[in-house]
């Protein structure tokens, strides 16, 4: 007997997705589009996550949402690292996002966007994306997750540009940055 066909489990979906996360960030990454590149990116994770949802698919929306966030911050990543001058034009002040990278890692200062730096903003901001998500079917939630990816493969390929190897990925990619975006 077959089974019945699930668009969420076939594989050109998530070859799709992988696609569209590739189209979404490096264009608007390019062209220096600081607005632009996360609302095109949660717009079109939304819309994937939503037909896995929709079908009732939970592991086939977690392998979406872990597929986008590699695929997009390993590009971010790897743009930052061999152009960063072009790159940080595609946030909004790049240029000093980088240079609290830099004071942060070399320096001690805190982890820029960190919850040591606006303890009571961070909270706020949390509970803002908790409230956005569930009256916008989690577009807010995707938009700051895509946002937060993107910030921390930017910093990743900053610092790993200053470093020069690549296997110091781990030390590059802060875990606070990771577990904000978990």
């Amino acid at each position: 007997m077959e089974r019945a066909y699930q668009l969420s489990r076939d594989p050109v979906y998530f070859l799709m997705a992988a696609f569209f996360a590739l189209l979404t960030t490096g264009l608007p990454a390019v062209m220096g589009q600081p607005r632009f590149m996360p609302f095109i990116q949660a717009v079109v994770l939304t819309i994937f996550l939503a037909i896995s949802v929709r079908r009732g698919d939970i592991r086939s929306g977690l392998g979406i949402v872990f597929l986008w966030l590699a695929v997009t911050m390993s590009l971010i990543l790897l743009l930052t690292w061999f152009v960063p001058e072009q790159l940080e034009r595609a946030f909004d002040n790049g240029f000093m996002q980088r240079a609290m990278t830099s004071e942060w890692y070399f320096a001690r200062s805190p982890l820029p966007g960190g919850i040591t730096v606006e303890p009571l903003a961070t909270a706020a901001e949390i509970a803002g994306i908790v409230l956005g998500s569930l009256l916008t079917g989690g577009l807010v939630g995707a938009w700051f997750l895509v946002r937060m990816a993107n910030l921390a493969a930017f910093s990743a390929g900053h610092l790993l540009g200053i470093f020069g190897n690549p296997i110091l990925i781990f030390i590059a990619l802060p875990v606070w940055s990771i577990l904000q975006i978990a």
